[in-house]
């Protein structure tokens, strides 16, 4: 019987099974298919923002986002490079590429899980610590570094995963513990993303509440990841970031007064020169067609997984 994307994803969840191979489905249909999941994703994340908006404004908790400041600081290629496929590839690699008991894949996997989560957390994050660094180092010299370091730690990994003893040790515990592993790679993905806030106590009792938005979606790319492939996944989290990132984009191609009357209270649309009206316009356009178009995808999606459910239920 033929089922519906999401009864096939719902259907999984509830029982993740390892498997040490992939199905190949034709691209195009992978990546329509994965298209459809990010919208999943991206309503799930506007149904969470809102509730941590109503939450973080009841209570002032929150001061400044990371990656915000990130977007607002840095020119429009660093933000999209770093956010569209730097953050996509570490955090694939990272997160995801050790889901398949493959030993270079765990072993470039968990390393760069310790590398990744190490910068992230005690410097603050992996991006300040870098551009930190940079205004010491060259940055050409200091992405060096990064990636000396990376091999090294890779190679000396996948020798000892190679080893017997240890390969006999990880099939067992990818058998019998394949769903604490495929959940807990989301719940450390969405952990992650808890050093964008500022630390805080209020941010602490807050993070369960704050990191569910990137569980969702650590969940989804994991289901992406096991059921299309890494490199699909990757590609599938480059759009993901995409989508979500351009209205940023746009609005930093405005000037900088245009940018400042925005952020302002008395803020007027034709204030603005009839550049950066088309520019606000357009992003206004594009977030309004994004929308409907989620929560469109995300209402099929769901309509269709009751009616085959029903129709399961009564045959």
């Amino acid at each position: 019987m033929k089922h519906s994307l999401l009864q096939n994803i719902v259907t999984y969840l509830q029982n993740p099974q390892y498997k040490d191979s992939i199905e190949q489905k034709p691209f195009l249909f992978s990546m329509l298919q994965i298209i459809r999941i990010n919208l999943l994703a991206i309503f799930l994340s506007f149904v969470t923002g809102i509730v941590i908006a109503f939450i973080t404004t009841k209570t002032n908790a929150l001061d400044g986002h990371a990656v915000g400041d990130f977007i607002e600081n840095e020119s429009i290629l660093a933000a999209f490079i770093f956010s569209c496929i730097v953050a996509p590839l570490l955090e694939e690699s990272a997160f995801r590429l050790w889901l398949i008991n493959k030993p270079l894949q765990v072993a470039i996997g968990t390393f760069g899980f310790l590398f990744y989560y190490i910068s992230s957390f005690i410097p603050g994050s992996f991006l300040k610590s870098f551009f930190a660094f940079s205004e010491l180092i060259n940055p050409i010299t200091m992405l060096a570094v990064y990636l000396a370091i990376y091999v090294v730690g890779v190679t000396t990994l996948y020798f000892i995963i190679k080893q017997k003893f240890v390969q006999t040790k990880l099939a067992w515990l990818y058998s019998a513990y394949y769903k604490w592993i495929f959940f807990g790679s989301a719940v450390l993905f969405g952990l992650l993303h808890i050093t964008n806030y500022k630390f805080s106590w209020i941010v602490v009792l807050l993070t369960p509440i704050l990191i569910l938005p990137q569980v969702f979606g650590g969940i989804l790319l994991s289901y992406v990841r096991v059921k299309y492939g890494f490199w699909r996944g990757v590609v599938g989290h480059f759009l993901y970031n995409l989508l979500l990132l351009t209205p940023s984009l746009g609005i930093k191609l405005m000037s900088p007064q245009s940018q400042k009357l925005l952020e302002s209270s008395n803020f007027n649309l034709n204030s603005l020169n009839q550049t950066d009206k088309s520019i606000i316009l357009s992003v206004f356009f594009y977030f309004l067609l994004l929308a409907c178009t989620v929560i469109g995808s995300s209402i099929h999606l769901i309509v269709i997984y009751f009616l085959a459910s029903n129709k399961k239920t009564q045959v």
